[in-house]
């Protein structure tokens, strides 16, 4: 059985510690984040990339990881 493809909202504290659990679970694909200041960067060998950009990737789930999940949820849809 192949992973789902997911892809996590945050790549702060939050995001690398759930990135730790669901790796096993979900073939991560890449992160999302906000700072400018992060985007290109990788995290665990995973691009960082802009919300903007969700259009440009197949993905089955979004994982939030953040403690700003209202704010991020207005961003998705």
């Amino acid at each position: 059985m192949t992973a789902e493809k997911a892809i996590i909202f945050g790549a702060g504290f939050c995001g690398k510690r759930i990135f730790s659990r669901v790796c096993q679970d979900f073939n991560v694909l890449s992160f999302l984040d906000n700072d400018p200041k992060k985007i290109g960067l990788y995290l665990f060998e995973k691009p960082i990339i802009n919300p903007l950009s969700l259009n440009e990737i197949e993905f089955d789930k979004i994982i939030i990881a953040s403690f700003s999940i209202e704010e991020m949820s207005l961003q998705l849809d």
